[in-house]
């Protein structure tokens, strides 16, 4: 869906098993090919602002926990 028509590829390199979309509004999109099991480690970090939600597509659309750390972004 919406991670993949209507967006167009975001400026960071694919980074092992990630890939990365902006959707039409702006949103962005981590795709993961393979399931991260209990956290999804995102090297280097997203710059995501205070505040910002994370959610999984598909899932009950509740924001998922998520910490910035100084070289990654671990969403739970």
């Amino acid at each position: 869906g919406e991670a993949i028509y209507g967006s167009r590829r975001w400026n960071r390199p694919q980074s092992g098993a990630l890939r990365y979309t902006l959707g039409a509004d702006g949103s962005l999109y981590v795709i993961a090919k393979e399931w991260p099991g209990s956290e999804l480690v995102i090297e280097p970090p997203l710059p995501l602002a205070g505040g910002a939600e994370i959610t999984l597509l598909g899932g009950d659309g509740l924001p998922l926990a998520w910490e910035q750390q100084p070289e990654r972004t671990v969403v739970n």
